[in-house]
């Protein structure tokens, strides 16, 4: 039985990976965007300012068990024909050298999007097949890598399908394609080209006049290892040039850009940064809102109801959306239209607390005592602990003359934060009125 002493290390360090993700919470099946980033993966904004390991972990991060049992599979079967013929340490470097290769051309290509995956260095090893076949042309035995073969093609059918049958989804800020067939593609074909080419560079004919062995095995050129790593300085100079060039990525810096100023409360420089997203991407909701947004901590209403009504035409079905449309028609003391746009903001944020307070700061400028009392019910069932709502609904009650129930939540409110003035003043009031 041959040793397939990295064959196996790879083998176990990728389930050994996948099974930590799933004990720590990730998803078995579909993992998140943002899980795929927290373990590593090949995210070309991130990777191309600083982040360069990820073009070595991400090979070792999986989407699911079928992903890793495919990969897993066809690493086992190939490693087990060409790590005897090839060596220990050719392997290595074939396996390495097609990862890191794969990871670049899909980094270069691929978009905003993250890839995770060990099938880029496993195409590498589809390609070191061919390489070893057109290497001992006339000394395999027959059949020898047959099943080799078989593996590497089933495989091969197997990613192809599996891009094919994607969903064809759409990007919402280029109402284009998403670009994973094609950043897989790439990924899979640079990974192949690096494999053959590694073998070829890295391994030699048997010599004529030794005695033949069964495997026959490949004698092993070291001398190029610097040659490899001058390819690799040179996809990694042309990912970083095709990247730099990339819109998407143009805009991932200047979402940081805005990050930035967002926290120290700069927002002229967020704004500056939101209206270049929206001359890039003039037809993503998420960017106009961005610009409304920042428009409105700059207490520019009026100039932040254009942005947001368009944000809304591009996409009604964003309560963030309406809970800004609400905050801008507030402030500009249009409580009916505010009213409205908030009702729609709580119907989808239900749990998020900023929803019931524009509704109920426009309800409470209006004279529907019954909506009012209404909207601060809902708003304490679903925050129980909030004093602000029980002011709201203590408030409300005593608009509709239910004194006493006005009380109890005022106290109520009290028990949950004892500095509560408005409460405190407003069972002052009660008692004073003679209604304690």
């Amino acid at each position: 039985m041959p040793r397939l002493w990295v064959t196996w290390f790879l083998v176990a360090t990728n389930t050994l990976v996948f099974v930590v993700m799933i004990v720590t919470d990730v998803a078995l099946m579909d993992p998140s965007f943002e899980q795929l980033l927290e373990w590593g993966g090949d995210y070309a904004p991130l990777t191309m300012q600083g982040d360069w390991w990820r073009i070595l972990t991400n090979s070792f991060v999986h989407m699911g068990h079928v992903h890793l049992a495919a990969n897993m599979w066809c690493l086992s079967v190939l490693g087990w024909r060409l790590e005897p013929v090839i060596g220990h340490g050719a392997f290595g470097c074939v396996y390495v050298f097609a990862l890191v290769i794969g990871a670049l051309s899909s980094t270069a290509f691929a978009g905003d999007w993250v890839f995770v995956g060990a099938s880029g260095a496993v195409f590498g090893l589809c390609g070191a097949l061919l390489a070893c076949m057109q290497l001992l042309r006339g000394k395999l035995p027959p059949g020898m890598f047959r099943d080799a073969r078989i593996g590497a093609m089933v495989y091969i059918g197997y990613t192809l399908a599996s891009s094919l049958l994607w969903p064809n989804e759409q990007d919402p800020a280029t109402e284009t394609p998403l670009p994973w067939p094609l950043g897989e593609h790439v990924h899979h074909a640079g990974g192949l080209l690096a494999g053959f080419f590694a073998t070829w560079l890295t391994c030699r004919r048997p010599n004529p006049g030794a005695e033949p062995v069964n495997p026959p095995v490949l004698r092993t050129n070291y001398r190029v290892a610097p040659l490899l790593a001058v390819i690799v300085g040179l996809a990694f100079a042309a990912a970083v040039a095709l990247v730099s060039n990339q819109t998407y990525y143009r805009a991932h810096r200047i979402t940081a850009t805005i990050d930035a100023a967002v926290a120290r409360e700069d927002y002229e420089a967020a704004l500056r940064g939101a209206d270049q997203l929206v001359a890039i991407y003039p037809k993503n909701a998420y960017y106009h809102n961005q610009r409304a947004v920042h428009l409105a901590n700059l207490q520019r209403f009026e100039a932040a109801l254009a942005p947001i009504i368009r944000a809304i035409e591009l996409d009604n079905t964003e309560a963030d959306y309406h809970d800004t449309h609400a905050w801008v028609l507030s402030s500009l003391s249009r409580h009916e239209e505010g009213a409205v746009a908030a009702r729609r903001a709580v119907m989808n944020l239900g749990s998020r607390a900023t929803a019931h307070e524009r509704l109920l700061h426009c309800l409470d400028q209006l004279d529907d005592n019954q909506s009012y009392l209404e909207a601060a019910q809902l708003a304490v069932i679903h925050h129980d602990h909030n004093a602000e709502f029980y002011n709201h609904l203590s408030w409300a009650l005593y608009r509709v003359r239910r004194l006493t129930s006005s009380r109890r939540e005022a106290e109520r409110s009290l028990e949950l934060d004892p500095g509560n003035e408005w409460a405190t003043a407003h069972l002052t009031l009660l008692r004073e009125s003679g209604k304690d």
